[in-house]
């Protein structure tokens, strides 16, 4: 999945995309499909989704937390 895909989902698009991969990637590992699965590069293309989704959140989140600040900022200067 392209990056530009991933921005454009909502937060819990995104958090529920990271657990279907970590389920996927622990089935892989752990699971019998790990002994018999032909696709060697399935295990790390699974884990670089899983950063791209965790990257994203992140910036989602400090997006937030940066508009919070501002709105802080605005309604102190409006009291002083």
């Amino acid at each position: 999945m392209k990056i530009n895909e991933i921005r454009q989902k909502n937060k819990e698009q995104i958090e529920k995309l990271i657990h279907d991969q970590r389920e996927k990637l622990k089935d892989l590992m752990f699971g019998s499909a790990g002994a018999r699965e032909k696709n060697v590069k399935l295990q790390k293309t699974l884990k670089k989704d899983i950063a791209r989704f965790i990257t994203v959140l992140n910036e989602v989140k400090k997006e937030v937390v940066v508009e919070t600040k501002k709105a802080e900022v605005k309604v102190s200067k409006i009291r002083s």
